[in-house]
């Protein structure tokens, strides 16, 4: 990282045979609050959403889901995709020439742990969009909003995976079939291809 270049360079080439070890723990401390950065980030991103995909799913097929309080369940959605990835797109991408072995290790816990939550994520918000009825699908307001949220999850993948290399991979062994999913969904919109080259 450059913070980690940085800190390196500014110590004396002749110092206290302490100064190496020293680096190296601020070094893995801002590594850990990478981390748990990372991983908050993107938890909080599903509690955000867990509500409105949840009410969306109740309410399919009954009179209980319409058109006001659909559009407000998407726009949270919709919300909370694009500020999440503001917040990826704030950290900064690790450096993975300079991690130590213990590094890798929580790097590849972590890209499975995080590659997971955002798996699930995105299942969830395929079965909600998938039963949303074609009168509700086909109000202008609605369908830009379904329109919205597709390449917004493009987008927040592709910054996660930036921010922490092999996610996208993980997401892409657990829903490999997401694509077709959401072609199915949106094809009446004319939508379909969307996430092809991302999930396909």
């Amino acid at each position: 990282m450059l913070f980690a270049k940085y800190l390196l360079a500014a110590l004396p080439l002749v110092g206290s045979a302490f100064g190496a070890p020293t680096a190296a723990k601020k070094d893995l401390a801002v590594v850990e609050d990478r981390d748990i950065n990372i991983l908050n980030i993107v938890s909080n991103f599903k509690q955000e959403i867990d509500g409105p995909v949840t009410l969306i799913k109740q309410g399919a097929g009954s009179t209980a889901l319409t058109q006001n309080n659909l559009q407000e369940y998407l726009t949270t959605i919709s919300n909370a995709i694009g500020s999440t990835t503001a917040q990826v797109q704030a950290l900064q991408k690790r450096d993975l020439s300079e991690m130590t072995p213990e590094m890798q290790k929580r790097q590849a816990d972590l890209v499975n742990e995080v590659g997971q939550l955002l798996a699930g994520v995105i299942q969830e918000v395929v079965e909600a969009l998938q039963v949303i009825g074609a009168d509700l699908a086909g109000i202008p307001i609605i369908g830009n909003l379904i329109a919205s949220i597709i390449p917004g999850l493009n987008t927040l993948l592709i910054g996660v995976d930036l921010v922490l290399a092999g996610v996208l991979l993980v997401v892409q062994s657990l829903l490999g079939n997401v694509a077709g999913l959401l072609n199915g969904v949106l094809g009446g919109l004319g939508l379909g291809g969307l996430l092809g080259g991302l999930l396909g």
